[in-house]
């Protein structure tokens, strides 16, 4: 017959003291409510040059590779799973799904890129 165990835990159990530990978020909030899209998208931007860049360099390499399409929404998501972009965004997530197509017109001015992606109306037009 097997008897239960008990764990005897000898210390005394203590939160952290709040003024010990370091914020989550080194940046502010991004400001959002009467902001638009395009608003929050500029102050991200700002903030982030790095995503843009990242962003450009996985396009252009998609290019040289031959392909005839590309998808701004997939290399989002590409730098969302690597974390690769090093994007900040307190109170806001990282890669906001509303920058996509912000990000795609940005995209589309570099003439290597520009039939390649293909833009659509957006409701805030």
């Amino acid at each position: 017959m097997r008897t239960k165990r008990r764990i005897v835990v000898d210390w005394p159990l203590r939160r952290p003291d709040p003024v010990e530990q370091p914020s989550l978020w080194s940046a502010a909030p991004m400001p959002h409510g009467e902001l638009s899209i395009s608003e929050r998208f500029e102050l991200f931007h700002a903030r982030n040059p790095q995503v843009y860049q990242r962003l450009h360099e996985l396009a252009l390499a998609e290019a040289q590779a031959g392909r005839r399409r590309i998808s701004t929404k997939r290399l989002y998501e590409e730098l969302r799973v690597d974390g690769d972009g090093g994007a900040t965004g307190p109170g806001e997530y990282r890669y906001n799904n509303d920058f996509t197509a912000l990000y795609a017109r940005k995209l589309v001015e570099d003439p290597r890129l520009a039939g390649l992606i293909e833009l659509r109306q957006r409701k805030a037009e």
